[in-house]
């Protein structure tokens, strides 16, 4: 579920924005009217995505609350504006903090899921992440938000529940507690273990990691780390060493 911070000022068009995004299974961490009370909800309630209104009460306007968020904890942003051509005051400034998408506020109701998943498909492409054959992945603030074929939803993944990294050129196979099967990242093992930085993921080949807190045994005789999902991984040569002294110490 996307956990979604409004920042507007029109207080019936706010109202009807989170209904229908409400309708769309996201949850509304709040609504601020202006910079001061966004950057405090931001920092607060920590969001998935913002909405934002360029024009707020008072002299700031939104753009300040996106530069906020690119300083502090970027995650991705969309601008609430029918004024986003070179003819707006505003346009080069908006522009220049990257924003994940723009939405008119005359957009239709079956349009704002449109909207949102171009957002989350330009943020992750901004990040680096190679979107090929219908997969996007996103990684925000810890945690990864996967859409996969056929599937007109995003599921987050919380870095807590991630069991294992595994590598299945061209993509990663990302296993996370109480889901049956992997969700695929287009990206390096290097680069999607880095992605998680608040678990201890620990290399045990240089195909896959393991997230230590699932580490049911490890059978120095035979090189395997057993998992408590009855998954058996085999550790590399180069990993056999430094194994032993990374559990040790983590625990």
């Amino acid at each position: 579920m996307l956990k979604i911070l409004i920042v507007e000022d029109d207080a019936i068009f706010s109202k009807q924005l989170k209904s229908d995004l409400e309708n769309l299974n996201c949850k509304i961490t709040g609504i601020a009217t202006n910079v001061q009370v966004a950057v405090q909800y931001f920092d607060e309630q920590k969001p998935d995505l913002v909405l934002i209104d360029i024009k707020l009460e008072g002299q700031k306007t939104g753009i300040e609350v996106a530069r906020h968020i690119n300083k502090t904890n970027r995650v991705p942003f969309i601008y609430l504006s029918d004024n986003t051509g070179l003819g707006s005051p505003w346009f080069k400034a908006a522009n220049d903090t990257k924003p994940a998408n723009y939405l008119p506020k005359g957009f239709l109701a079956n349009q704002l899921w449109h909207f949102i998943e171009m957002a989350l498909y330009n943020f992750a492409q901004s990040d680096g992440i190679d979107l090929k054959d219908g997969q996007a992945n996103c990684f925000i603030q810890n945690e990864l938000f996967v859409k996969t074929k056929g599937n007109n939803k995003w599921q987050k993944i919380i870095a807590d529940d991630v069991i294992s990294i595994q590598v299945n050129k061209p993509y990663c196979e990302v296993y996370a507690n109480g889901f049956v099967k992997p969700f695929l990242v287009r990206d390096s093992l290097d680069k999607t273990i880095a992605k998680f930085k608040s678990i201890q993921l620990i290399r045990l080949h240089q195909s896959h990691a393991v997230n230590v807190s699932f580490i049911n045994k490890y059978d120095e005789t035979n090189g395997k780390v057993h998992l408590t999902d009855s998954t058996i991984l085999e550790v590399g040569k180069t990993f056999k060493s430094i194994l032993p002294s990374q559990i040790l110490f983590l625990k």
